[in-house]
């Protein structure tokens, strides 16, 4: 037996046993110092209205171990609150959790008759409640809506309370029971039937059909016409008997070069074709129709994205699932449409007008 064989078999029987070992046990969480359970989290429900309730978690920065001063160093970073939301350049300025002095939060006012909160960022230097409010530099609030960096607080006008038992576990009936009862908001599209979808979808339906229909009826305007098939005249006239022009010359001095000359003009003019082009009303309609498809698309997608970033209430497509699936269809139909724009931009113009004979 080879040597390298006595050193496969222990190998290929590692790698078989070895992805079953791994999947047996389950990692703990404990064991990541980044997993929130090591937080020691802390649960609470406010109810904003007789309807609304939304669930508050507590963090509480760890302390002991080999990572305590990673998540000291960590948590005493530079934040920046980003409310309201800028894409690019937030211009709020920036805080540290353990410098109370420079803290910033948004600070919120529940209407509690209809559950809406009104947000509003303030900071230190203008609101010094905030000082007083901000000592404990290692615990962290937040909800699920909650702005990122935010250290939230409960919001004024609210009944809150803890869902923890005495032995620091959930009450999972008290926590299931904080939620909203009012019904969430619901996307326009969640069928794709709806009436404006199938208004855009029959809309380029009609299109591509008004485009097949103009190349059907180029291609049968074109062959009816027997001079356009026939469209073969020569750039160049050639004589009937070209050698006469060499023989008449009786001294023939440059006889050779008068012939290669001759011939050379003759094989050009049998490869050179003249083609014309007319316009054509329905086919400046067709054209027209080309242009306002193209940028339509270009609407739609930046109408996907508006709507991601929640520019319309209510929003058009789940954000959840649908709207990158909606984003990412559309983009490709996009791409594919203006490949194939560009790789005909030659003979585009000319596909909407009609060939002519040459008279």
């Amino acid at each position: 037996m080879p040597r390298w064989s006595t050193m496969l078999l222990p190998t290929l029987a590692l790698a078989t046993f070895a992805p079953t070992q791994v999947r047996a046990a389950a990692a703990d969480q404990m064991d990541f110092a980044a997993c929130p359970v090591r937080h020691s989290p802390e649960y609470y429900c406010c109810e904003y209205s007789e309807t609304t309730k939304v669930l508050y978690t507590k963090y509480n920065r760890p302390s002991g171990g080999d990572y305590e001063s990673y998540y000291i160093d960590g948590w005493n970073e530079q934040r920046q609150v980003n409310f309201p939301y800028t894409m690019y350049h937030p211009t709020t300025q920036e805080f540290y959790y353990d410098d109370p002095s420079t803290i910033c939060r948004v600070q919120a006012v529940a209407n509690t008759e209809t559950g809406e909160l009104t947000e509003e960022l303030q900071c230190a230097d203008t609101n010094s409640s905030l000082v007083a409010a901000s000592q404990d530099s290692s615990v962290f609030w937040t909800y699920a809506a909650n702005v990122r960096n935010n250290n939230a607080s409960f919001p004024v006008g609210t009944t809150c309370y803890s869902v923890m038992l005495r032995d620091g576990t959930v009450d999972s009936d008290l926590m299931d029971a904080c939620t909203s009862t009012s019904s969430t908001v619901e996307p326009r599209f969640t069928t794709f039937t709806e009436t404006p979808l199938v208004i855009i979808y029959l809309l380029y339906l009609a299109f591509f059909i008004v485009l097949g229909a103009w190349a059907v009826y180029k291609n049968f305007m074109q062959n009816a016409n027997k001079s356009v098939n026939e469209m073969n005249k020569k750039l160049i006239n050639t004589p009937q008997t070209p050698s006469r022009a060499v023989a008449g010359n009786a001294h023939g001095r440059h006889t050779s070069v008068r012939v290669s000359d001759t011939r050379m003009q003759i094989e050009a003019a049998e490869d050179i074709l003249q083609t014309g082009f007319s316009k054509s009303y329905l086919g400046n309609f067709v054209f027209g129709c080309v242009v306002v498809a193209s940028l339509a698309l270009n609407v739609l997608l930046i109408i996907i994205i508006c709507d991601y970033y929640g520019n319309f209430d209510p929003p058009l497509f789940d954000t959840t699932e649908d709207n990158a699936l909606v984003f990412i269809i559309v983009w490709v139909i996009t791409a594919i449409w203006f490949v194939v724009i560009v790789s005909m931009q030659d003979r585009i113009f000319n596909f909407f007008r009609l060939r002519v004979p040459l008279d």
